[in-house]
């Protein structure tokens, strides 16, 4: 990826969003993995409460369970990331914003 023609480092910031992005919606993976596991086996999963699911000779039901709760982290997450959102745009409009214009200088 190249820098601008103005020198303006912005391939750090779009490091930043993505970061804050994969940080706002990692507790799906584990939740679809738990689904997954559930549906390949046969097994009930939902949110009511344990359910026994044997995998390989050893009940996976509680860490299955446990694994798919992990979507309500979503309520921490998710608004946590927007606030990180803002500031980093906030802080990105200021630094382009005081960025000296080299493209017109010899």
């Amino acid at each position: 990826m190249m820098e601008r023609a103005d020198g303006f480092p912005m391939r750090r910031y779009r490091i930043a969003l993505v970061a804050i992005a994969i940080f706002a919606f990692f507790p799906i993976v584990p939740t679809a993995l738990a689904v997954t596991l559930a549906s390949v086996n046969g097994c009930k999963l939902h949110e009511g409460f344990t359910n026994p699911c044997v995998i390989a000779g050893s009940d996976w039901g509680s860490a299955l369970y446990q694994m798919g709760m992990t979507f309500w982290y979503l309520v921490g997450t998710v608004p946590l990331a927007l606030a990180l959102f803002v500031c980093c745009m906030i802080v990105l409009g200021v630094h382009r914003g005081s960025w000296p214009n080299r493209t017109n200088q010899p």
